[in-house]
């Protein structure tokens, strides 16, 4: 917090307002792991233009923790059904249901890619003619000015 302090600025505080407001600070953040908390205060000083509040802080921590959740996550299903586990431990079932899971998944991922082009096409012609309507409409104007 001192480093912050010193980077950040803040208002003038007597020794007994700093002291209170370390007390503050720890109280709020003490059901945190330490290295999470000094994690967000280094974020703090990258980020941030004035001393940040306890909520700030802990808004920096939680943002971390949901994404080393999603990390996990992300590691945990990858593990689970896209990457081919060789192992000769896995029982029959558990095999064919993995193998299930991962040609549903194919399937599922070919046909947000197959709808994601068309709406890309079709916003690309829709786009197209009122490009065509406008320039019409220029013309238009344009040839009114001449009259």
């Amino acid at each position: 917090m001192a480093k912050t302090e010193v980077t950040l600025p803040t208002i003038n505080l007597t020794d007994n307002e700093k002291a209170l407001r370390a007390d503050v600070f720890w109280e709020e953040l003490e059901i945190y792991d330490i290295d999470k908390v000094e994690k967000a205060f280094k974020r703090a000083r990258r980020e941030l233009i004035f001393f940040p509040k306890p909520s700030e802080i802990i808004s920096f921590i939680i943002e971390d923790l949901e994404w080393e959740y999603t990390q996990r996550q992300s590691i945990e299903f990858k593990e689970r059904f896209l990457i081919e586990d060789k192992s000769e431990e896995r029982d029959g079932d558990l095999e064919r249901a993995g193998d299930v899971a991962r040609r549903a998944l194919k399937e599922i991922y070919k046909k947000i890619e197959t709808k994601e082009i068309l709406e890309l096409t079709e916003e690309h012609l829709r786009l197209r003619e009122e490009r065509k309507k406008f320039l019409k409409e220029q013309l238009k104007n344009l040839e009114d000015i001449k009259s």
